[in-house]
């Protein structure tokens, strides 16, 4: 069995809570989505939608002029990984 690196464990498995606390991603989510790309920022908890509707930020693309706001498990042609 292969030991993962710190790096490969936060790509695969880091998930955010509405709070910006970080927790084990389900297994159904992608490694290339916005949660884990450089151009996403999560938004401030008050801007959050309640808990079990997911966790909003904002993404920095050039494809999103005004930083369309996107939830961590969304994903385009432009992922770069911010943990590389």
């Amino acid at each position: 069995m292969k030991q993962i690196t710190l790096n490969e464990y936060m790509t695969d498995n880091a998930w955010f809570n509405r709070d910006g606390t970080m927790t084990i991603a389900p297994k159904w989510v992608r490694g290339d989505r916005c949660g884990n790309c450089d151009k996403w920022q999560i938004l401030p908890i008050e801007e959050q939608p309640p808990d079990g509707w997911g966790v909003m930020g904002l993404c920095g693309s050039h494809m999103s002029k005004n930083k369309q706001k996107t939830s961590q498990s969304s994903f385009c042609q432009e992922f770069k990984n911010k943990y590389e």
